[in-house]
């Protein structure tokens, strides 16, 4: 398992984190978010009770690539994959088998999709722990903004990932303001 050492603006992000149940984590390019977002399902899995957590990536290739980083660092998940790729681990786009999937499959629970492939999970209708939406700046597209808003309420803890932030329609067409928000982290 691959060592991480947080610098100072990643565990002020993190911290952020353990404050407020849903939020905007705007870092720039390089920044270092997929380690914030692997940090916080690390401590995410190390509380008590079953957990599933979601990523979302804009592409098929991005979701592969954190699948990989989160997986060097995270070893006690299993994972699916829910949208038209392949790869290592189980991919699928069919509701009834990702209801099946996680209903039957013992322990922590990583799920890694893409905008496009969202609403899947969503007509799934699985109970999501944790959401991680990396570029979020995608979320508001008119495609996957009804997937997107249904997390924001329905995960338990749900955080948007972007060094773009586009902070008023992000949060408008979430149908929240900063406050509501628990503020820009």
């Amino acid at each position: 398992m691959g060592s991480m050492q947080l610098r100072p603006h990643q565990s002020k992000a993190l911290d952020v984190m353990t404050q407020w149940s849903n939020g905007i984590i705007v870092v720039p390019t390089g920044g270092g978010k997929t380690f914030i977002a692997i940090s916080d399902a690390k401590r995410e899995l190390a509380t008590p009770g079953r957990k599933t957590i979601v990523v979302v990536a804009p592409r098929l290739l991005l979701a592969q690539q954190l699948s990989a980083e989160f997986t060097e660092h995270i070893t006690n998940a299993a994972v699916l994959h829910v949208h038209s790729g392949s790869g290592s681990h189980h991919t699928t786009t069919n509701p009834e088998e990702i209801r099946l999937w996680q209903e039957y499959t013992p322990g922590h629970l990583l799920i890694f999709t893409t905008y496009h492939s969202l609403h899947r999970i969503q007509e799934s209708k699985i109970v999501v722990d944790c959401i991680y939406f990396d570029e979020a700046h995608n979320s508001v597209k008119k495609n996957f903004f009804g997937a997107a808003r249904h997390y924001t309420s329905a995960a338990r803890r749900c955080y948007f990932f972007t060094a773009t932030p586009k902070y008023s329609a992000t949060l408008k067409k979430h149908g929240m303001n900063d406050s509501a928000y628990g503020g820009i982290i």
